[in-house]
């Protein structure tokens, strides 16, 4: 582990492997922190030759910096990874995310496609509200919105009623099909119950909420289009909010991207199918790493 100091944030970050080639660097979802990778960096960085393997606390996550002065939107996430990318010495990275990290990792890939080699977009968040044209039936659309505001209610539920250790096993388990581990339960109590994480933590949610309907912030059908970044999909059958007739619409549109579906995983396929995840994302960098 180790804190990485830019023009504007400290930045909690874990990192295996090390390297001249441009780093791999994961991205977690909502709420979540660089633990969602810990059973990923050894394993990944074993097998990528020359590249150093990165998982980060966003800003207002984790142990990061929680600035006060933002709302934090999408664009406030994108401004914070490219900080991080210089700071450690990098024009450019690989930038793959789960959920909202995706949604980070996906709109850089859009709007600044010189920074990323590749994006990953792993149960991809900022699609609930895409005119598919009927491509995609209103009811899938309609269950995918349902998740993401259950996770919300959920959530804004634990911070108004007190951190406890159920209530933190609770919004966990929302990510998983098998029992949430006892471990990861422990991690997140700990940095949930810090009480400037609790007060980022409101603003997060609801800003969050805000840019899901925003059409200025969620991908729509033209962009995905224009987006010429090779795109790395990974979703799942069991993933609570995007539903994968979404993921594979937003797959369709992309012309450089390919998709992987996961038959027994929720929302954190890179923790409950893990070596699959490996093989497949090692794959992929290797046919278009640099």
């Amino acid at each position: 582990m180790e804190f990485v100091s830019s023009e504007n944030y400290e930045t909690r970050a874990l990192k295996a492997g090390s390297g001249e080639k441009p780093p791999l660097v994961l991205l977690h979802g909502i709420g979540g922190h660089a633990e969602t990778y810990v059973r990923n960096m050894l394993p990944l960085a074993e097998r990528l030759e020359d590249r150093a393997v990165y998982a980060i606390d966003f800003i207002g996550h984790g142990y990061s910096s929680r600035p006060t002065d933002i709302d934090y939107h999408i664009t406030d996430y994108m401004d914070h990874v490219e900080e991080f990318i210089h700071a450690i010495g990098h024009d450019t990275a690989h930038v793959h995310g789960e959920s909202l990290g995706s949604w980070v990792a996906g709109r850089l890939g859009l709007d600044r496609p010189d920074l990323v080699e590749t994006v990953g977009l792993i149960t991809t968040s900022g699609v609930y509200h895409i005119d598919t044209s009927g491509s995609v039936e209103e009811d899938v659309k309609d269950e995918s919105i349902e998740g993401i505001e259950n996770l919300y209610e959920t959530s804004m539920e634990m911070l108004d009623e007190g951190i406890t250790r159920e209530r933190v096993a609770d919004r966990l388990q929302w990510l998983f099909v098998e029992d949430v581990d006892d471990e990861l339960v422990d991690i997140r109590e700990t940095i949930y119950s810090q009480e400037a994480n609790q007060a980022a933590m409101r603003i997060i949610y609801e800003t969050f909420y805000e840019d899901v309907q925003d059409p200025e912030m969620y991908f729509t059908t033209e962009e995905l289009r224009e987006l010429e970044v090779p795109t790395f999909m990974i979703h799942t059958e069991h993933n609570p909010s995007a539903q994968k007739e979404l993921a594979e619409y937003v797959h369709e549109q992309i012309p450089n991207s390919e998709y992987h579906l996961y038959a027994e995983s929720a929302h954190w396929p890179q923790w409950e199918e893990v070596d699959r995840y490996h093989d497949d994302t090692i794959d992929f960098l290797s046919r278009h790493g640099q």
